[in-house]
């Protein structure tokens, strides 16, 4: 698992030109759902202000509970983080 300060610093931590518009993080195996929440819901505040869209998915991404903001899509499928990948372009 790669650790979310990692996914922080390669995505909301860069400088605006540098910037992904998509970060995908998937929750394959959920260990402390608690905690992993704390974790995302921290990373989705720092996408929301820097205009960056977060994807949540996995096999347990029911796991976790995620703050409602609009920067949050939550995929069940690779197909439906396809097609919202597809739809950035």
């Amino acid at each position: 698992n790669t650790p979310i300060e990692v996914i922080r610093l390669n995505s909301v931590d860069l400088p605006e030109d540098k910037r992904p518009d998509l970060v995908w993080v998937s929750m394959s195996v959920v260990k402390d759902p608690i905690a992993r929440s704390e974790e995302l819901n921290a990373l989705l505040h720092d996408c929301h202000a820097k205009g960056v869209l977060l994807a949540v998915g996995g096999r347990q991404v029911g796991e976790v509970s995620l703050d409602a903001l609009p920067c949050l899509s939550i995929h069940t499928s690779m197909s439906t983080l396809g097609e919202l990948a597809i739809s950035l372009r």
